[in-house]
């Protein structure tokens, strides 16, 4: 059961989806990329603004496991596409991460894969990813924790750990995950998913990724989702987390349902 909070975020995401424009069955922004006008970037991002209302839907509402890991195909291949033809996006962002896991289609998740082991040089240039203090930081971890990079992670984790940087010390928690992770350490794992999972935790750090919010603890589902493709099967009792995501089990197929997408297919990332 929903609480008032979710009812209300539920009700706003309808209303969202029944105000969608429409020109000849497309929504407004994927009718222009068709036709070849506008911005092509602002119009990607405007669609995938609105594939993100349908995802929530998808699960929340309609309680679709396959529609929901369809949409989730969707965000992902629309920032690959962005990717492609706008800006190399340069990194493998937590967003990017979630939505392509929750998928489990292969190839994106292997693109994903590619862009973690080839973070672009402008992002390593700049020593984000190895500052504690910078997000990056985090998100490099879910990088490596994804290709099973295990020693580096491990380190990485334990160096934030010792001296958790002023104002980053509400993700100690997810350090301690990567680094229970890089050990096979299960009942570490799943003590600090609980820690993610409690209601201090989430109020601190609700600004950090806010793909499900309120209906799930997002860096929780994340992780969890992480440690299922390397055979750890977290089971975590709390209503912010949703079980039915967390087996990799691919659709038989994941049709696009824009033609200009069906032009970008998959390939891998290189250096």
């Amino acid at each position: 059961m929903l609480n008032a909070e979710q009812t209300l975020v539920l009700d706003n995401l309808k209303r969202a989806r029944s105000l969608q424009e429409m020109i000849d069955g497309l929504p407004r922004s994927a009718s222009k990329i068709e036709r070849g006008v506008g911005s092509f970037e602002g119009c990607l991002a405007t669609l995938h603004n609105f594939h993100k209302v349908l995802v929530n839907l998808a699960w929340f509402e309609a309680h679709d496991l396959d529609a929901f890991k369809l949409q989730c195909h969707i965000l992902g291949k629309l920032s690959y596409i962005k990717h492609r033809a706008v800006e190399p996006q340069g990194y493998a962002s937590e967003e990017q991460l979630m939505h392509t896991l929750l998928s489990d289609d292969e190839e994106l998740v292997g693109w994903a894969a590619d862009m973690c082991r080839n973070v672009h040089p402008k992002i390593t240039a700049t020593s984000l990813t190895n500052n504690p203090r910078d997000p990056l930081f985090r998100h490099y971890q879910s990088s490596l924790a994804l290709v099973g990079e295990w020693g580096p992670l491990a380190q990485r984790a334990e160096r934030f750990l010792a001296d958790p940087p002023k104002g980053m010390k509400r993700f100690a928690a997810d350090h301690r995950f990567f680094l229970a992770l890089a050990q096979a350490d299960r009942p570490g794992m799943e003590s600090a998913l609980r820690e993610i999972t409690e209601p201090k935790q989430i109020k601190a750090r609700r600004e950090s990724l806010n793909e499900f919010n309120p209906f799930v603890v997002d860096h929780a589902m994340l992780y969890a989702k992480i440690a299922w493709r390397h055979g750890h099967e977290l089971l975590i009792d709390s209503p912010l987390m949703v079980p039915e995501w967390l087996p990799v089990r691919p659709l038989a197929s994941y049709p696009d349902p824009y033609p200009f997408m069906r032009a970008y297919p998959v390939q891998p990332e290189t250096a």
